[in-house]
């Protein structure tokens, strides 16, 4: 039971309301040195298997990430991080096929998702198939594939941290002070921190427009 860690962490406000992160990075650190020795080496290897990234639109290296996440399923007896890398190996599976779709490629032969191979024949079975017939067991997929298909990266990724935000409420559920609800914690607070940082560099970009709107008139009155 970790009654005194779980009772430690501040509330997490859903990334579409949250104006900050309410733990720093090393404060969370701190509070997961009450976690066990076991529970804290697996967090620390799914955290680096699933630590949220900027998403590419385009091909990533998905047979390296499959690999390491099939060793870690392999090596892991907890369930809670077991699910999660599974859930997120399915999702990666349905990601990295609609992006082959959409640029014309075959799917992969062999397969590089070991965690999935179900679902991975699935696919080869059903590729010439709309959203290969699974729109209905993932109602997730015509989205991704719509801002796929028109390069919005920033919709794409939007879509992604909110399925797993609902992923990881919906596993842990009411607190009950065990490492599931530490897990779960630790990964929304690392969505929010990537969204965050999303947020900060869209303040950038819009900023600097602003500024070249102004200098553009400044030097057109000037003339």
């Amino acid at each position: 039971m970790y009654y005194d860690l779980v009772c430690s962490l501040p509330h997490l406000v859903h990334l579409e309301r949250v104006r900050r992160l309410p733990i720093t990075p090393q404060r969370l650190k701190e509070r997961l040195r009450g976690l066990k020795p076991e529970h804290a080496s697996k967090l620390n290897e799914a955290m680096m298997l699933l630590r949220w990234r900027p998403l590419s639109l385009s091909s990533t290296n998905d047979a390296s990430w499959a690999e390491s996440c099939e060793k870690f399923l392999n090596s892991c007896r907890i369930e809670s991080l077991r699910s999660y890398v599974q859930y997120r190996i399915t999702q990666q599976v349905l990601v990295a096929a609609l992006r082959s779709k959409r640029d014309g490629l075959e799917w992969h032969d062999p397969p590089v998702f070991g965690g999935d191979l179900a679902l991975e024949q699935k696919i080869r079975r059903r590729w010439n198939v709309s959203y290969f017939g699974l729109e209905y067991v993932y109602p997730w997929i015509p989205e991704v594939q719509t801002f796929l298909t028109e390069v919005k990266p920033l919709n794409l990724e939007k879509t992604l941290m909110n399925l797993n935000w609902k992923w990881l409420s919906n596993y842990a559920g009411a607190p009950t002070f065990k490492f599931d609800d530490v897990m779960a914690y630790v990964f929304k607070w690392d969505i929010l921190r990537s969204w965050l940082a999303h947020d900060s560099e869209r303040a950038r970009i819009k900023f600097a427009e602003i500024a070249n709107q102004v200098a553009d008139v400044e030097s057109t009155e000037q003339e």
